[in-house]
């Protein structure tokens, strides 16, 4: 089969994601559809990714499933496949392998949400509530061990689809695509810009604040982002430059964060900003002096691509040596400021004012390292996999 008359579907767009990967298999000379389920996101939906949401529209269809997997008791198997078309690759996440086992098909590649599988982990509940969940659950692991192949960056990851019969993949999640153009007439953002150049630096947070309040099963201490408030803090007492720390309204710990501001004494250098699209982020990215990425010890998550994709020096704490890193991600580890210490998140921006230069040099090189790991290089090796994976199937007469 050649790769040119394979038409792929990208099941499902967490984050994003498969809506950057649905652009770079286009760039790759792909026939590629995105299938969104009936309940994605808002936040994340394409749109809030792209200005230019008419170029991509033709290739984007909404299904009437779930993508949690409900559908499956209240419609049947053969209205369910009806949703998923006729494709001749299928790659998902999220329950699309127990979907796939629902209405006895395969899927060719699951990618992962994050660092852990989803769809596996029993619910508290009802007796009702359980049962349910337990069918889903089984139909997880049934559509796991028909599936392919499976992508796994993290160690956590493959450890857990090692347990299943699909083939591993070690790439990361292409969560970013970089659009050049971008609006410029837009008055809110234009502001928020305006307000950046006032400032000598500018340190900017999107992510999610949870720090105080920790009631997610997979996320053990939060995400630190107090380490990185308590080091700016530290900092504007000892400069005297004109100094910023930009936050986003988000997460579980709003309240708390804005409390710690207050009590630290710096309320006037910092400054709220509305949750907004990716789209609008990027722009913001490219007038900002640092990133401030998560502090929990584990990998950058699509904050931390955001950055790089943007070449912004970011500080993040990876609780893992480059050697490591490099044995189990078979990739150089980048050039981010990996630390979680106040006091060192201080001295980085102290040595900024004084030696900017290796800061940006710090930024120039992440983006080469984005592009290569996690742009189109990356794209490539997705490329690669479903080329592979036609010829497999032309092999099997499929």
């Amino acid at each position: 089969m050649d790769y040119h008359k394979c038409k792929v579907a990208i099941v499902g767009n967490m984050n994003n994601n498969h809506f950057a990967l649905l652009r770079y298999l286009l760039d790759q000379g792909i026939d590629a559809t995105l299938l969104l389920y009936n309940n994605e996101t808002d936040h994340f939906l394409p749109e809030r990714d792209t200005w230019h949401i008419e170029k991509w529209e033709p290739r984007i269809k909404k299904m009437d499933i779930d993508m949690y997997g409900k559908s499956i008791f209240t419609k049947s198997r053969s209205s369910i496949a009806s949703q998923f078309g006729s494709y001749d690759i299928y790659i998902g996440h999220g329950f699309t392998p127990g979907y796939f086992a629902f209405i006895k098909k395969t899927l060719d590649i699951f990618i992962p949400f994050g660092i852990y599988v989803e769809g596996l982990q029993f619910s508290k509940g009802s007796v009702v509530k359980k049962l349910f969940k337990q069918i889903l659950v089984r139909l997880q692991k049934k559509g796991l061990n028909n599936c392919n192949y499976a992508i796994a960056f993290e160690k956590e990851t493959q450890e857990v689809l090692s347990n299943y019969s699909c083939n591993i993949k070690r790439y990361p999640i292409p969560m970013v695509y970089v659009e050049n153009s971008c609006r410029e007439d837009d008055e809110s953002l234009n502001n928020i810009i305006q307000k950046f150049k006032a400032y000598d630096l500018v340190l900017f947070s999107h992510v999610s604040l949870i720090w105080k309040k920790n009631q997610s099963w997979w996320l053990d201490g939060g995400k630190g982002n107090d380490k990185l408030i308590k080091g700016f803090a530290k900092y504007i007492k000892k400069s005297k430059r004109k100094s910023l720390l930009a936050l986003v309204e988000y997460g579980s710990d709003i309240l708390e964060t804005k409390d710690l501001v207050k009590e630290l004494g710096i309320e006037d250098h910092v400054l709220w900003l509305p949750i907004m699209p990716r789209k609008m982020i990027v722009k913001l990215l490219r007038h900002v002096t640092f990133g401030g990425g998560e502090f929990w010890g584990y990998l950058w998550g699509g904050t931390g691509w955001e950055f790089m994709s943007e070449g912004v020096p970011f500080f993040q704490y990876v609780d893992m040596d480059v050697d490591t890193f490099e044995k189990e991600r078979g990739l150089p580890f980048p050039k981010i400021i990996n630390t979680q210490d106040p006091t060192d998140i201080c001295n980085h921006l102290l040595d900024y004012e004084k030696n900017p230069e290796p800061y940006i040099k710090m930024g120039k090189e992440l983006k080469v390292w984005f592009e290569k790991y996690a742009g189109v290089g990356l794209a490539a090796k997705y490329k690669d996999l479903i080329v592979q994976i036609c010829k497999e199937k032309s092999n099997q007469g499929v």
